[in-house]
């Protein structure tokens, strides 16, 4: 299995095209990064195609800097490694779902966990192939291969911020 994500992913890279042949739909990635207890989250959007990314920085919450940036825009095109790897991540979270379905049809005080979060909500929003599949609210109905992507999401905004001076 690996290999054949490995392959997608460099014809994807190679071709500049969706997942199927001829398809002109969007391939995108988004959703929140940079959690803090302390401030918004920032929103991060990836083209799958082209690598071409934004990051917009989240707000300060409280305290002096209340409503100021966090730090700055960023964006550009995303590394070809990093453009693979995130594009293996979505399509794992694609084929095995971004919400586990039998804890989303559960009731909140039925479930055996709750994840509490002091930094706010997290999201993904993933379109593939124009289809469109977002995470669940509550993190504990995220999907392994959910919470793989959003960590992808954020190393790709950790790797970026290190490439911009």
């Amino acid at each position: 299995m690996r290999t054949l994500v490995f392959l997608s992913g460099a014809v994807l890279l190679a071709a500049g095209t969706g997942a199927l042949a001829g398809s002109t739909a969007p391939r995108t990635v988004s959703g929140t990064v940079d959690q803090s207890e302390w401030a918004e989250p920032g929103q991060l959007t990836v083209d799958l195609d082209s690598g071409v990314y934004s990051v917009t920085p989240g707000v300060w919450a409280s305290g002096e800097r209340k409503g100021q940036p966090r730090g700055k825009a960023l964006s550009g095109t995303v590394q070809p490694a990093q453009l693979m790897k995130l594009n293996a991540l979505a399509e794992t979270a694609s084929a095995n779902g971004l919400v586990d379905t039998q804890c989303a049809a559960t009731d909140r005080s039925e479930r055996p966990g709750i994840v509490v979060s002091n930094g706010g909500e997290q999201t993904i929003a993933l379109t593939l192939d124009g289809e469109r599949e977002t995470a669940h609210p509550d993190l504990e109905c995220w999907t392994a291969a959910a919470t793989e992507l959003h960590r992808g999401m954020q190393a790709l905004v950790d790797a970026e911020r290190t490439r911009q001076p």
